[in-house]
């Protein structure tokens, strides 16, 4: 799900079969991504993961979930009460899933095709270990992105103080 301006989910089911190359994630915005209700389960590629913006009312998590195509993705409470289940087309790496019922502290029981792991929030937007360790952005994503003002930096061919060659570029 694309947008070049603020995504906003007050209500209702979102469910997307994002993206499988690791240039684009299942949510993609430029603004503010907010949740306030509704269930949403977004599932895509790990390399460009987005979660939702921290202006959040209603808690949203960024998982580490691999599936093919058709394998099931399901959150439920201690309980057992399913509170997220979708069946994406096509393959991934990471989820965002939020739900009305997803409290901060509670334990979840996460499963992804045949592998189950629990997942505890302790924010309203929350990243698990690993799906951080998988590449994906902190927090709520990228945020906006980074705007360019039009000016380059001072440049003399040579890499800055205390970097190596590979860490720079240079734009002719």
């Amino acid at each position: 799900m694309d947008s070049n301006g603020d995504l906003t989910i007050t209500g209702g089911q979102t469910y997307v079969s994002g993206p499988t190359d690791a240039a684009n994630g299942a949510l993609d915005y430029e603004g503010t991504g907010t949740i306030s209700g509704g269930v949403l389960v977004a599932a895509g590629s790990a390399g460009m993961a987005q979660n939702m913006g921290s202006d959040s009312t209603q808690a949203s998590l960024l998982v580490a979930a691999t599936g093919d195509a058709g394998d099931t993705i399901t959150l439920a409470d201690s309980s057992g009460t399913v509170l997220a289940s979708f069946s994406p087309a096509t393959s991934y790496q990471c989820a965002v899933i939020s739900a009305p019922d997803i409290e901060v502290g509670q334990t979840y029981t996460l499963t992804s095709g045949s592998t189950t792991t629990e997942v505890t929030p302790d924010s309203v937007v929350y990243s698990s270990a690993d799906a951080a360790a998988g590449g994906m952005g902190m927090g709520g994503g990228m945020q906006g992105g980074t705007q360019m003002d039009g000016t380059m930096p001072d440049a003399d061919g040579q890499a800055p103080t205390g970097t190596t060659a590979a860490q720079t570029s240079t734009t002719a």
